[in-house]
């Protein structure tokens, strides 16, 4: 039994112990990680973010029952049993930093008093029970560095009884922060500098180290066949035509890093022709205005606008670095726009410019996830795309839409869609703000009023 990603989440997946075809255990949008065998081999304990953040489940194989054995609202995960099966050892941090519990398995123990806290760290890796159940093997990090998710580790032993703790590790080992195993002759193996190794408790010197060869078969890639570039082609059909807007006349769109407009009647007409890329083109919602992002003048992208369809192009923003996607209000007065705060694309932000005034103000918003955005009917609210990690472990989880206040008076609303959709970018918003239209695996999804609408129209 392992975790794979190859669903797009983390999944359980079963093959053979001596090889062959993997198929899926339990694969069905939630993360599930770290499975462990009961002793019995009848079940499996794994961490699963499927009420909402991590807690640790029971899956019985025989019937595929899942039962909840951790109740706890902060993360629960990297679950180890105890040899008679009596006792569940895992990580939590419902202390608000990650420590090791210890909760007997037959009752459950959450929320009876009996789940107790037993060592506290910064950064701790999966348990492991010895073979007597009376100790447990774990790495620790010990300190960090460089960046706060590098750390070096090392391998502790903490007995149940006494509560006492022994370094196991030398330290001039690197551990790294994998599942110890413990043998039947005491000893506990685990991965330090690139290689397997084991220590028997009690005992100094250097540790055994597991050598092994092993053969991995690489397919040769074929030889790419040489492309023939004929310069002397006063033309050839452009590729990469991006961005299409549809406004009075015809679809403005992106090709070669101009915008162009394909009239109604077919002709074509290029809007820009210069040596700066222009991006998302949008129309305010009469018609009237053209606007779009460009690095015209080389010190960083701008909002541009223009009348439609002859006016003269100006820069209505002062703003520099990294804008995208800008959008009128209902009345054409304002222009809201994303911009990478001071993580880049870790944070993007919210800005909102009055085009009579210039003043440009930033909007209290959720972390974005960077796409196009759209305005409701009254010009009060904005919907964007907003990641919904269901934990905090790992990954960030789905992108959801979601409306923002504008006014920062009300927490984000998000937009009811089914739980396990997640968007491939940003939001279209009906001018009438009647209608959601956004992308979900590759298939565009009309919301009417606000409701999805199955299945995708591609």
């Amino acid at each position: 039994m392992f975790q794979s990603f190859r669903d797009g989440h983390w999944g359980l997946w079963r093959m053979a112990a001596g090889g062959g075809r993997a198929e899926p255990l339990l694969s069905d949008g939630h993360d599930q990680r770290e499975p462990v065998f009961t002793p019995d081999g009848r079940a499996l304990l794994f961490s699963s973010d499927r009420a909402g953040q991590s807690d640790i489940w029971r899956l019985a194989l025989a019937d595929g029952e899942l039962e909840r054995l951790t109740l706890s609202a902060a993360d629960d995960y990297y679950p180890a049993v105890s040899p008679e099966g009596q006792w569940l050892a895992f990580v939590s941090e419902r202390d608000g930093s990650p420590a090791l519990w210890l909760q007997p398995l037959a009752t459950g123990g959450q929320g009876t008093g009996e789940a107790r806290a037993l060592l506290s760290a910064a950064r701790i890796g999966p348990p492991a029970f010895s073979v007597d159940g009376g100790r447990l093997a774990l790495p620790v990090a010990r300190e960090a560095i460089g960046f706060p998710s590098v750390a070096r580790w090392e391998l502790l032993l903490l007995d149940l009884a006494s509560g006492s703790l022994e370094v196991l590790s030398a330290a001039y080992e690197d551990v790294f922060p994998f599942a110890p195993q413990w043998d039947s002759a005491g000893g506990v193996w685990y991965t330090a500098d690139g290689g397997l190794r084991r220590r028997e408790p009690g005992t100094t010197g250097p540790p055994e180290a597991l050598a092994f060869n092993i053969s991995l078969p690489v397919k040769r890639a074929p030889e790419p066949r040489p492309v023939r570039l004929d310069l002397d082609q006063e033309s050839r059909p452009a590729l990469g035509i991006v961005e299409p807007v549809a406004g009075p006349g015809g679809v403005v769109f992106v090709a070669l890093g101009d915008l162009w407009l394909r009239r109604d009647d077919g002709e074509l007409v290029q809007l820009t022709d210069d040596p700066w890329v222009q991006r998302d083109p949008v129309f305010s919602p009469d018609g009237r205005q053209l606007a779009w992002v460009s690095d015209r003048g080389g010190a960083g992208t701008l909002v541009w606008r223009r009348d439609w369809p002859d006016g003269t192009p100006e820069a209505v923003t002062g703003v520099r670095g990294g804008v995208r996607f800008p959008v009128f209000s209902p009345d054409g007065r304002e222009l809201a726009f994303q911009q990478p705060g001071p993580r880049g694309t870790e944070d993007f932000r919210v800005q909102l410019l009055d085009l009579e005034t210039g003043r440009v103000r930033r909007i209290p918003a959720p972390g974005l996830w960077p796409g196009r955005m759209g305005f409701s009917a009254d010009g009060r609210r904005l919907l964007v795309s907003a990641p919904a990690p269901p934990s905090a472990r790992f990954r960030d989880g789905y992108t959801r839409p979601a409306w923002i206040d504008l006014a920062g008076e009300q927490p984000p609303e998000p937009l009811a869609i089914p739980g396990d959709w997640s968007l491939d970018g940003g939001v279209v918003v009906a001018a009438d703000g009647g209608a959601v239209t956004m992308l979900v695996a590759g298939a565009a999804c009309a919301s009417p009023g606000g409701l999805p609408r199955l299945p995708c129209r591609r």
